[in-house]
Formats: C-alpha cells, sequence, structure tokens
C-alpha cells in the first residue's frame, strides 16, 4: 500500500502561527460518517488527537458532501435517541423512588443547532467536495459494473460517491481514508485494500491510503509530525508567571535569574488549537540578602493551557515554588510557597456541564 507522498507542487495552507513548520499540507483525511458518529463529531476517542495533528500540521480534513449529510441524519438519530433513554430512565427512577426532580432535555431542534455549531467549528479544517454530476454519473458506472467499493449483490451508491470525492481530493494530497466499509477491502476481515482501487489510483497517478481503524491512520500521520516546540512553550509559561515569581522571590530576597531545567507534559484538550500542560521549570536564583547562601534553585510547579493560535498560556495554575540554597555552614536549606484554589459552590438544579478532555499526547 503506497504511503509516500506524491510528487506534486506543494499547496500553500497558511499556518495558525509562524514558528510551526509546514509539515503536512500535501495530506488529507477523509473519514467515513460511522467515525464521526462513534466520536460524536470528534469530541470522543480518538477524535480530538486527529483534531491535534491536523492542526499543528496544516493537514486537512476532507468533507465530501454525501459525509456531510449522513453526518447530520446520523447525530441527530444519536442524540434523539439518547434523550428517549433518558427519558425512559427518568420514569422508572421516579417509580422506584415516588417522586423526584424534574430534569430537561433538548428538544431536537436545539440538538439539530448544535451539530451545525460542531460542523461550523470545524470548517476551517475542511477541505469540502461538493456533489457534482460528473461524480453522480461515475458513482453509479461503479454501482452497474459492481466494481469497487461495490459487489455482487451489493450495491453502494453512497460509498461510490465517497470514492469519487477521495480521487478529486487526491489531485491536490495524498488522501487517507478511514472507513469499515467493507466495499473498499479485499475481504470482509478489512485486512487490505481492495486490489482493484489501488490499481485504479496507481492508473491515475494518485495516493489513496485506506484504513479500518482511525488508530492506523493516525500512527502515518504521525510519523511526519514535528514535536511541540517545547521552548517555546516553557517561554510562554515565564511570561504568564513572571509577575507572581517575582513577587515570591522578591520576599524572600531572591531574583530569578536564567531557566536551568523544563519538564512539560501536554495533554490534549476538547480544544484542536489548544493543550494543556503540566510543568516544572527551574530557574538559578540570584542572592538579594545579606544572608550568606549558594546555589541557589527556585523551581516553579503547575498547570495551564497553551494556545498555538495566540502563542500564550489561556491561564495558569501555580502549585508551589520551591526554594533551594547551601547557608554559610553548607547545609542544604529548602522553603516554599504552595497554592490552592477553591472551587466555587452552586446551590439547587446546579450549572451547564460542559464536555471536556484530557488525554496524554503521545
Amino acid at each position: 500500500m503506497p504511503l509516500e507522498t506524491p510528487n506534486v507542487a506543494p499547496r500553500p495552507t497558511p499556518l495558525p502561527i509562524g514558528w510551526f513548520e509546514k509539515i503536512m499540507t500535501e495530506h488529507c483525511v477523509i473519514i467515513d460518517t460511522n467515525v464521526y458518529r462513534s466520536t460524536l463529531l470528534l469530541r470522543t476517542g480518538l477524535g480530538p488527537a486527529l483534531l491535534h495533528i491536523i492542526y499543528r500540521g496544516g493537514a486537512r480534513l476532507g468533507m465530501p458532501e454525501v459525509i456531510a449529510d449522513e453526518i447530520r441524519k446520523q447525530l441527530l438519530i444519536a442524540g434523539e435517541t439518547a434523550v428517549a433513554s433518558i427519558e425512559r430512565g427518568f420514569r422508572e427512577i421516579l417509580a422506584i423512588m415516588g417522586q423526584h426532580r424534574p430534569y430537561t432535555v433538548p428538544p431536537s431542534a436545539n440538538i439539530v443547532a448544535a451539530i451545525e455549531a460542531r460542523l461550523n467549528e470545524l470548517e476551517s479544517l475542511f477541505e469540502s467536495v461538493p456533489l457534482t454530476l460528473e461524480h453522480a454519473r461515475s458513482a453509479l458506472r461503479r454501482v452497474n459494473e459492481g466494481s469497487p467499493p461495490n459487489g455482487p449483490k451489493n450495491q453502494q451508491f453512497k460509498d461510490s460517491l465517497i470514492w469519487e470525492a477521495a480521487l478529486n481530493l487526491a489531485d491536490r494530497f495524498h488522501v487517507h481514508l478511514v472507513t469499515k466499509d467493507t466495499g473498499f477491502f479485499a475481504d470482509k476481515n478489512l485486512s487490505a485494500p481492495a486490489p482493484e482501487l489501488l490499481r485504479e489510483t496507481e492508473a491515475l497517478g494518485r495516493t489513496i491510503s485506506i484504513y479500518s481503524k482511525l488508530q492506523d491512520c493516525l500512527e502515518v500521520l504521525r510519523r511526519d509530525a514535528t514535536e511541540i516546540d517545547l521552548d517555546r512553550v516553557a517561554a510562554a509559561i515565564q511570561s504568564a508567571i513572571r509577575r507572581d515569581l517575582d513577587v515570591s522571590a522578591g520576599r524572600r530576597g531572591v531574583r530569578m535569574a536564567q531557566l536551568i531545567e523544563k519538564e512539560l507534559t501536554p495533554f490534549i484538550t476538547e480544544y484542536h488549537d489548544v493543550i494543556a500542560l503540566g510543568f516544572r521549570l527551574m530557574f538559578e536564583g540570584v542572592n538579594l540578602s545579606t544572608e550568606q547562601r549558594e546555589d541557589i534553585k527556585i523551581s516553579v510547579e503547575g498547570e495551564g493551557r497553551y494556545s498555538y493560535t495566540a502563542d500564550s498560556m489561556i491561564d495558569v495554575k501555580l502549585h508551589r515554588i520551591i526554594y533551594e540554597w547551601m547557608d554559610e555552614g553548607g547545609e542544604h536549606r529548602s522553603s516554599k510557597d504552595a497554592y490552592g484554589y477553591i472551587g466555587t459552590a452552586y446551590s439547587g438544579e446546579g450549572p451547564n456541564l460542559y464536555h471536556t478532555i484530557r488525554e496524554p499526547l503521545t
């Protein structure tokens, strides 16, 4: 199965900020409706990881019109099914308890609006493929011939339209198609792409890689992905914590000098342009007091979120600042400032809850 990027002129795709290299502008990922359904519009499972890689690398997310229409249909069904399940469950709880507080579930119109809002949110990543008469004719020909992604007694007009869209995108991109529809594969085990489809793309001089699992596609895309510029992120953290650190150090007769160590642990979030971070930064300290102190080290531990778009920290929470030094007798000394954060208490039915994720970035 060919994986190399075809020898075509690079397509200019602006990156969100200037410090990322252009790494995948010639790659476009098409995921079938079943993946959008299983990841709930790329909010769960491996969906956020895919968005993160696409956003960082400047790749594109292929969106054939036929898939966009099917997404709206299937996600509405999923939402309405969930609502019906909640209502059945509430009736059972009410019967068991005898009484219970009322609840609310969204009407179908609100679910439709939420689906549209999510698609609009992702629109900047989409490489849309409108349904054309030419695509429809070619797809119908495949159906009549029984050629993949069709088969004997297995007419797949929608899948044929998806393949036509993939061929269209493959004029400009190395296309990665993720689907579990058997018509794209050599057998029902989905062990390898259908050889007829591979021969077709080869004859056209195009490159389309086909996967049955999103994980397999991610592994291929990660091979080309550049690492996060940790120095850049560390500089953003320093800028965000500088005032608090200066205040803390000043109370102890110390001034922060150069950064000598950093440990950053990034996590994927629900926002494809934002990563969450746990961090520990260590600085050399300069003694400003009359007390004799040598080898001063200042360690700062905390967490926050970094925005690629803004190239800055959105918010930072300091956990502790630890000061270590050697006194005039050669003894190791230390002290620390600890920070705590108090949550907000609510009464009644409580606030809206929002979907959030925090998965290791690997």
